[in-house]
């Protein structure tokens, strides 16, 4: 163990740690005007650990702090508009507090990455962002049990362009609380194969599938914040609770093997499937000019809420008026999630190399079981010729997801006004009493 006092201090326990070392910061902020980094490798039976000797007690005022070395762990410290980047595997960011406009972090072409019961606030840009690389060697990081709160910008972006469409990523995002994080894009899958469950979003904007395939949204809680966005192939909302939110399956103007080769593609939904989930509203088919490719084959089952179909083909719903619809998902509070100094340890033995306990949680639940369908509760909705339907809406919620995807702010080519009429809902349901019945419906006005 080492205990250190100093940015000097530290700079040099940096550079000599081996595995097993534990590096222990003193009450103090550790401030640089560059970078503190480390190069040295820590194995997975004695990982390289730094920590504050008291929970949150330590300071780092720094341009970031860069982990070049496999298995370091990082707990307890506090970043003061300064940045964590991940660039190897193994390595784990946990129990730290974040604050500023560059208290952030970015994985770059790591696996294996854990990032946990951190609170991050005020940030700009991408809060977490994780690039897999073109090569797909980042992959199956692990976010849990954060709290992200009082940002306008991105809390988590897994994948950041068309060429990342196909990696199969398998990132895991779970029992994460976002309180007013007011971008439309909060959390953003732009790759394929991940998954976002039990998480809770209050006063705030959406989980949104931009492009990739076989990504889900499972037992989330939405609280007056804009919901689910799916897009692309295979993509599955289930087991969800949207409150005063709504889930959209998108229409676009390219397909889902389109996408890498067009420039500002937007893929439309295909072979969506919404099942067991309340939700205000559910859109099957949303678009906007220049969307000229319906959302087609979505399937909608179990659901409690109202259903509406716009720019679609080939929907089915089933089996709607589900009162047992959203009840695996949980409303997460401030004391779930964040830093948690009781799991932040200090060896007290100089040769201890024992990695400190990640903080507990229970076992990770399953998505609600599908309901049962029989012919007598499916309808079907088959291809149409009419201009395509659609409905009054706010522009202001698809800004963001027009502007930040592939183009510069400002260029989108498309047009944010409604281009179709309305038609009447397929599914008209009203969520149960017991779901609450005065929600807002600013985005698309009563009906």
């Amino acid at each position: 163990m080492v205990t250190v006092g100093s940015s000097a201090d530290f700079d040099r326990a940096l550079a000599n740690a081996s595995a097993g070392t534990t590096i222990v910061l003193r009450n103090g902020t550790y401030q640089k005007s560059g970078t503190f980094e480390i190069r040295r490798d820590g194995s997975s039976s004695g990982p390289i650990r730094i920590v504050a000797q008291n929970h949150l007690g330590a300071t780092i005022r720094a341009e970031y702090l860069l982990l070049s070395g496999v298995h370091v762990h990082v707990s307890g410290l506090r970043f003061d508009n300064s940045r964590v980047i991940i660039n190897r595997d193994n390595c784990r960011l946990s129990n730290c507090s974040f604050s500023g406009s560059s208290g952030r972090t970015s994985i770059d072409g790591a696996a294996n990455v854990v990032i946990n019961n951190n609170e991050f606030r005020g940030w700009s840009d991408r809060c977490i962002s994780f690039n897999p690389l073109l090569n797909g060697a980042g992959k199956n990081p692990h976010i849990h049990g954060n709290y992200f709160r009082d940002s306008s910008n991105v809390a988590i972006a897994v994948g950041f362009q068309t060429g990342h469409q196909m990696l199969r990523v398998g990132a895991l995002i779970e029992r994460n609380l976002f309180v007013n994080c007011t971008h439309d894009q909060v959390v953003n899958f732009k790759s394929s194969n991940n998954r976002a469950r039990r998480n809770t979003m209050i006063s705030s904007g959406a989980f949104v599938s931009r492009f990739g395939v076989d990504n889900s949204f499972e037992n989330n809680w939405c609280e007056n914040s804009k919901g689910i966005w799916l897009t692309d192939r295979n993509c599955t909302a289930s087991g969800n609770r949207l409150n005063g939110s709504e889930i959209w399956v998108l229409a676009g103007n390219v397909t889902s093997d389109q996408i890498r080769s067009v420039n500002n593609g937007h893929a439309r939904a295909e072979s969506a499937r919404l099942v067991n989930n309340a939700a205000q509203r559910t859109i099957v088919g949303v678009a906007w000019s220049g969307f000229n490719l319906r959302a087609i084959n979505t399937v909608v089952e179990g659901h409690n809420g109202r259903i509406d179909q716009s720019y679609d083909q080939g929907t089915q719903i089933r089996s709607t008026n589900n009162n047992s619809a959203g009840t695996g998902a949980s409303r997460l509070q401030a004391s779930d999630v964040g830093p948690v100094a009781s799991n932040v340890t200090v060896p007290s033995e100089p040769s201890s190399s024992t990695q400190s306990p990640a903080p507990s949680e229970p076992a990770p639940s399953q998505p609600t079981a599908e309901a049962p369908t029989t012919p007598s509760d499916t309808t079907s909705t088959p291809p149409t010729t009419d201009s395509g339907p659609s409905f009054s809406l706010d522009t202001s919620s698809f800004d963001n997801f027009l502007q930040r995807s592939n183009q510069p702010s400002g260029q989108s080519t498309f047009s944010r006004q409604p281009i179709f009429q309305s038609r009447t809902p397929t599914t008209t349901s009203e969520p149960t009493s017991s779901f609450g019945s005065n929600f807002s419906r600013s985005l698309f006005g009563n009906r």
